[in-house]
């Protein structure tokens, strides 16, 4: 990744090319190469809640996708002074352990009752 960086002075084109490696390694996925990418951009000093590698990050965990192996070397990263950093991880970690309660829970509607012969089933909305 630094090579690839090196090759431009212009900040534009190496961000680009910092999205571009990071969408590559999480449709792989390759979550070492994610972990390895953001560290060396948090090298680089802290990560807003705005910034672009944040946002893919944050789009690829909506996007409905398996977030467990990305956010835990995610979570592997050790860097002092970063708050912003610290303050995303967190999000992320709810925002994952949330999704997984709620994939947890009982869907309560299906739930067996009792009906007038009683019968146990689903509960049915049929009017009579």
């Amino acid at each position: 990744m630094g090579l690839l960086r090196e090759m431009t002075e212009d900040p534009q084109q190496k961000q680009d090319v910092l999205i571009r490696l990071l969408d590559v390694y999480l449709r792989w996925p390759n979550a070492e190469k994610v972990r390895d990418l953001v560290h060396n951009r948090l090298l680089e000093g802290d990560m807003e809640p705005n910034d672009i590698i944040a946002g893919s990050i944050d789009r690829y965990f909506s996007a409905g996708t398996d977030a467990n192996l990305v956010l835990k070397q995610l979570r592997t990263i050790e860097i002092e002074d970063r708050p912003m950093w610290q303050k995303q991880i967190e999000n992320w970690t709810e925002q994952f352990n949330q999704l997984q309660k709620a994939e947890a829970e009982p869907n309560e509607p299906n739930q067996p009752t009792e009906n007038k012969d009683g019968e146990t089933g689903p509960i049915e909305n049929k009017e009579e």
